[in-house]
């Protein structure tokens, strides 16, 4: 039998002056009142209330016990608003995981927007390329390329598709001289082999592009090939978004055989079993609607 039910029940009986109305209020019998605070005085060893023709009221210990069990019941309410009340807030933290070659617009675009409206959010942004255990690590959430149905546990909800673009400064296309469209005659392609899937490899296969030549840079980082590319080293492939700026001002440009690479879908991740703040809720759906509408703009 639960000790706080009887603590529920003995305080009612105490506050209401009567079984019958800790009854009405707990919506119980008025049997059931009786048997609880019997069970309460059996277990402490203590006759708590006397019973009179009126109704009840506390004996000595009973007035000792009943300050007691209020400020125990007192201190559970204040908890459970104190949840409440965490669980409705639009303030604190949310934690999300991805891959650095996310670290650009519109992902930081929808971040900034979503604080923006929402003052009291902070992110806490942990960039790793492995989809770590998100229940185990506390994560609220992960930002994911390509195939996730096989996470299990996870929930993938599908945002934008992002393009993965074999760019270079027009001064490296110019080196090429007229056989541009000839990639293998190109020096160097600078690239991060776990960032490529197998069907951006094939097709960088089929434009002549051979990645164990020995005319082929390596670069094991996302900001050292961006850097390699921009200065003119070689060319090399980064998503759409993260160079968006610079093919629109021409700062890099295209480089291919008039076609693009294989598309990828944009995931946003997190544990199927997590229980969601309003925050995290909020987010999620931002985020979703957000990303969403990127591809139209």
């Amino acid at each position: 039998m639960s000790k706080f039910r009887q603590y529920q029940v003995f305080t009612a009986a105490v506050e209401h002056g009567s079984l019958s109305e800790a009854a009405k209020i707990l919506d119980v019998s008025v049997a059931a009142v009786s048997k609880q605070i019997r069970a309460l005085e059996t277990d402490t060893g203590a006759k708590l209330l006397d019973r009179t023709a009126s109704g009840v009221r506390m004996t000595q210990l009973g007035q000792e016990f009943y300050g007691e069990c209020r400020q125990i019941l007192t201190a559970v309410e204040n908890a459970e608003d104190g949840l409440r009340s965490a669980q409705a807030s639009m303030d604190g933290r949310i934690s999300i995981t991805l891959s650095r070659a996310l670290a650009a617009e519109p992902v930081y675009g929808a971040l900034a927007e979503f604080s923006e409206a929402h003052a009291g959010i902070r992110f806490d942004l942990i960039f790793n390329e492995n989809l770590q255990n998100l229940s185990e690590a506390n994560i609220d959430f992960a930002l994911r390329i390509g195939r996730v149905d096989d996470h299990a546990g996870l929930v993938a909800v599908p945002l934008m598709r992002v393009q993965p673009v074999l760019c270079a400064t027009p001064a490296y296309v110019q080196r090429l001289g007229s056989e541009r469209e000839r990639l293998s005659s190109a020096n160097t392609v600078a690239t991060v082999p776990i960032n490529l899937s197998a069907p951006v490899r094939t097709k960088l296969k089929k434009w002549g592009l051979d990645f164990t030549a020995p005319n082929t840079h390596t670069v094991t980082d996302l900001d050292g090939v961006r850097g390699a590319i921009l200065s003119g080293l070689c060319m090399g492939v980064l998503l759409d978004i993260a160079v968006r700026e610079e093919l629109e001002s021409g700062e890099l440009v295209e480089v291919g055989p008039g076609e693009k690479l294989p598309g990828k879908q944009l995931y946003l991740l997190y544990a199927r079993d997590r229980l969601m703040l309003r925050r995290q809720r909020e987010f999620r759906s931002f985020l979703r609607d957000r990303l969403k509408d990127a591809n139209r703009t």
